[in-house]
């Protein structure tokens, strides 16, 4: 069956385009029928001006893990709306590396995302930052916690720790600051009412601390 969209010309770049302004044009589509867009904005420029893009982190170093955790955190959110609220899609996580040991080696961030719903933490009342610099902790009922603090048994699961991103150095032996990462994460984890999304850094030696930050925006969505 063959699909055909079409719309009308707007009065953009009219110097350019051969079409009239309010002319019926053909909306060009790929051969797997996906349309064809020149971005005329930077990609999150919208979901940030809206005013529902937040960001948060850890004020003090968290030691990274050297296995696979469980309870165990350095950051987590959870999503405090009720069933029928927003969601959190996470947009990036990352870690800053504030010690280490005096000796080379690698890193790599982890994440967990919940599955079931959980009860509500104690809140630690991280500062919470409208990405478009609008305000703090408004606006969003998301709830912190960071290490010091374990995830319920139900969500704290060896199984449900993944790697995310790529593993970073620690070069040189000097136990000096620097090393980190920065994942972007684009939506490809969403956090239900109810849920967490935790984050945590393991390092191949004790001793490695870092600051951890989480960057999502807030929506409403019906989930499969």
């Amino acid at each position: 069956m063959d699909v055909e969209i079409r719309g009308r010309i707007r009065e953009m770049l009219k110097a350019l385009d051969p079409g009239q302004v309010g002319d019926e044009e053909k909306i060009a589509l790929t051969p797997q029928l996906e349309q064809i867009v020149a971005h005329g904005a930077a990609p999150y420029r919208e979901i940030v001006r809206s005013g529902r893009a937040f960001y948060t982190g850890t004020t003090t170093a968290v030691a990274a893990v050297v296995a696979i955790p469980s309870t165990a955190v350095a950051l987590a959110l959870y999503n405090n709306e009720p069933d029928s609220g927003r969601s959190l899609v996470i947009d990036w996580v990352a870690a800053s590396g504030v010690a280490k040991t005096a000796a080379a080696g690698q890193c790599q961030m982890l994440c967990n995302c919940g599955q079931i719903r959980e009860a509500a933490p104690s809140n630690a009342n991280l500062a919470i930052k409208k990405a478009n610099g609008m305000g703090v902790g408004n606006d969003t009922k998301a709830l912190t916690i960071v290490g010091g603090t374990a995830l319920p048994a139900g969500t704290g699961i060896v199984g449900q720790w993944v790697p995310i991103g790529p593993s970073f150095g620690a070069p040189g032996s000097a136990a000096t600051p620097g090393n980190g990462a920065w994942v972007p994460v684009d939506g490809r984890f969403i956090v239900p009412p109810g849920r967490y999304f935790a984050v945590t850094v393991l390092a191949d030696v004790v001793g490695s601390t870092f600051q951890d930050f989480i960057g999502w925006h807030e929506v409403q969505l019906g989930l499969g």
